[in-house]
């Protein structure tokens, strides 16, 4: 059986009317804008990534790193009385720290030592972990 015989002549306009227009909306929904747009960057203001909304926070390739914190951290041993020689270790969010104590200390001077150490690293490193090992 043909549409065409089961459809009366209205029906078959009104129809073609629909295809029409369905046809012309997607069209021009494909079609491009008369002005052009531009790509709008964010502005310096913290957001994404471009820079820091606080200028006063560090936050460059030259800070945050094993290298500046390890300089930081022999500046803050070598502030300390009683340490020989030491050494230092970063695993992460991991920092450990052997001090060595100078020659003639007890061993109540070398806990207090480690205890002062310790207490001293994590106040000024709080992004780490920090342990102190101590020996003569």
């Amino acid at each position: 059986m043909r549409w065409s015989i089961l459809l009366s002549k209205s029906s078959r306009m009104l129809l073609l009317a629909g295809v029409l227009l369905l046809a012309a909306t997607s069209a021009a929904g494909c079609g491009q804008p008369d002005h052009k747009q531009q790509m709008q960057s964010y502005g310096h203001d913290g957001y994404m990534g471009l820079s820091n909304s606080n200028p006063n926070i560090p936050n460059k390739h030259s800070y945050l790193n094993y290298g500046s914190d390890g300089k930081f951290v022999g500046e803050l041993i070598k502030k300390m009385d009683g340490v020989h020689k030491s050494w230092i270790h970063f695993n992460g969010e991991h920092l450990v720290v052997h001090l060595t104590a100078k020659p003639g200390m007890t061993d109540a001077q070398v806990k207090q030592l480690q205890h002062k150490a310790e207490e001293t690293l994590q106040y000024n490193m709080p992004r780490y972990e920090v342990r102190v090992k101590t020996s003569r």
